[in-house]
């Protein structure tokens, strides 16, 4: 018998807050892979994802409407996945690896002088290249590995890279040089995130760590507040789901800073919906709470036939798959599993947005 090993963390953070995002327009043709945001200097830039040109847009903050494009001579776009930036570069990540088997994943770093100053809309990027010290699978597996990442973040001297966790739902913080080279770098704090991270940004005015991700398919907001350095307390980490506006997708990409309150964020278009272009006045966020990951008490849990639960509010409860697709409802007691197979999946409470991951094992 094949076994799927998930790996828990020890604490979990989830919330009955939930918030609107804005809908600020929805995004051309050119640009409906958005996975990186990013404002500096008044000016906001977007690029695609895997496959997508080697090209940085710049975007107009009202209408979504591309009003440049700036092409990275020396780079290619592998798989682009975020933007960061401080005061000198622009930092672009092409370090997605949903396979878990690459072996070039890097950073590239391009001048804002070059940038804001080019004459033709082409310039160079030096390259920070990089591994992690923990991995020593490179065995290919489809959104089956620990070792994807796609948010990236800067403050001070470090980079740090938060990876996108398929088997186990969570967060690994990796801190990196800013200096071009080649590195292994190590792990630096865990975040029980219960859900894929996919963009990062650090507001210098809150001291706060922004962090957009989804369930699948609930998409959600973690907010880290007062940081300072890794690791971090768990007090300080909150967690709000975000309701988007009608007719746009779920699939949360990226994430920036739109003034002092403000965040934009941006969804790649899905059969959920299309990408758009989205803020939120975040001091709008409710408090949130912790809850015990057992209030719910799915059981068995890995399960190879069917799944109990506790539910004596009459609540529903749908089963998502990996890639968050609907497979099942029920406001019963219970949930059959035998025709379903093996893999990781996710029950969600329809009321409260709650995510429960799920092992099954059948064969």
């Amino acid at each position: 018998m094949r076994r799927l090993t998930i790996l828990f963390s020890l604490s979990f953070i989830t919330t009955l807050a939930q918030v609107q995002l804005d809908l600020v327009a929805l995004l051309p043709l050119s640009i409906q892979e958005t996975s990186g945001l990013i404002r500096v200097q008044n000016t906001l830039i977007t690029h695609n994802d895997s496959g997508g040109s080697n090209a940085l847009y710049v975007i107009d903050p009202n209408s979504g409407f591309v009003t440049r494009t700036c092409h990275i001579a020396n780079a290619s776009n592998v798989d682009w996945e975020d933007l960061a930036a401080d005061n000198q570069y622009i930092y672009i990540a092409d370090f997605g690896n949903n396979s878990g088997s690459r072996t070039d994943l890097k950073i590239y770093r391009v001048s804002q002088i070059d940038f804001f100053n080019t004459t033709n809309d082409t310039i160079f990027a030096d390259t920070i290249s990089f591994s992690y010290s923990d991995q020593i699978d490179f065995t290919a597996g489809s959104n089956q590995t620990n070792y994807d990442a796609e948010a990236l973040m800067v403050k001070g001297d470090s980079l740090y890279i938060f990876s996108k966790r398929w088997l186990d739902q969570s967060c690994q913080v990796y801190a990196l040089s800013k200096i071009p080279g080649t590195y292994t770098i190590d792990p630096v704090a865990s975040i029980p995130s219960e859900g894929l991270i996919t963009g990062a940004v650090y507001d210098t005015i809150s001291s706060s760590i922004f962090l957009c991700g989804y369930g699948p398919p609930i998409p959600f907001l973690i907010e880290i507040k007062n940081f300072d350095s890794f690791p971090i307390e768990s007090f300080n980490i909150s967690k709000t789901i975000l309701d988007v506006p009608v007719g746009s997708s779920v699939q949360i990409e990226a994430i920036t800073m739109k003034n002092d309150s403000e965040l934009f964020l941006s969804s790649e278009t899905s059969v959920l919906g299309d990408a758009s272009l989205m803020s939120l006045d975040f001091s709008r966020m409710l408090n949130t709470t912790e809850r015990s990951k057992d209030i719910l008490n799915p059981y068995p849990n890995p399960s190879s036939d069917y799944l109990f639960f506790e539910n004596n509010q009459g609540a529903c409860f749908s089963l998502y798959d990996l890639l968050g697709k609907p497979i099942e409802k029920t406001c019963a007691s219970g949930i059959s599993l035998k025709h379903l197979p093996d893999g990781l999946y996710f029950l969600v409470e329809e009321d409260t947005k709650s995510v429960y991951p799920i092992i099954i094992e059948n064969n």
